[in-house]
């Protein structure tokens, strides 16, 4: 007999108590993830997620004949609108990335879901992205999100 079919456990777990810190709201960090991962498997990628505390790197994408490409995600909730600090709305991505431990990250912006792929050279410090559609004035070092797909990174490491 397996584990799920045993009589000695319990087919509903009543909430007996709340877990400390959660609302029932997943998290942003976690949801970015589970964004990429969903993404990359509609690609028709293989990937897991390995953010468990245990790793810099958030999930491994696994490409044909390449070693797993390492990918670290960052998420913002919303475009943060212009104020005194900046003249034009945009995505903001502070970072704790550390050069060689991925190599590739995704900005995903959670009230658009769109992200922005960037191979791991490409970035340095806090990453800034106009929302789409956006003139780039040189303000947003990088542009704007929708301008990095996933597919410059599939083409790069297919050689196509």
């Amino acid at each position: 007999m397996g584990l799920f079919e045993s009589d000695d456990l319990p087919r509903v777990v009543p909430p007996t108590a709340k877990i400390r810190g959660f609302d029932g709201a997943i998290a942003l960090g976690d949801w970015g993830e589970v964004f990429v991962q969903l993404k990359l498997i509609e690609a028709g990628y293989p990937c897991v997620r390995t953010s468990f505390g245990h790793s810099r790197s958030d999930l491994y994408w696994v490409m044909p004949l390449q070693r797993p490409l390492r990918v670290q995600v960052k998420a913002t909730e919303t475009v943060k609108q212009p104020g005194a600090r900046s003249k034009l709305a945009q995505y903001s991505f502070p970072t704790d990335i550390v050069h060689g431990e991925f190599d590739v990250a995704v900005f995903v912006a959670r009230d658009i879901g769109i992200g922005a792929w960037m191979f791991g050279h490409e970035i340095g410090g806090s990453v800034t992205l106009g929302p789409p559609g956006t003139p780039h004035t040189g303000k947003t070092k990088y542009g704007n999100i929708d301008q990095f797909p996933i597919e410059r990174i599939i083409e790069e490491y297919n050689g196509d």
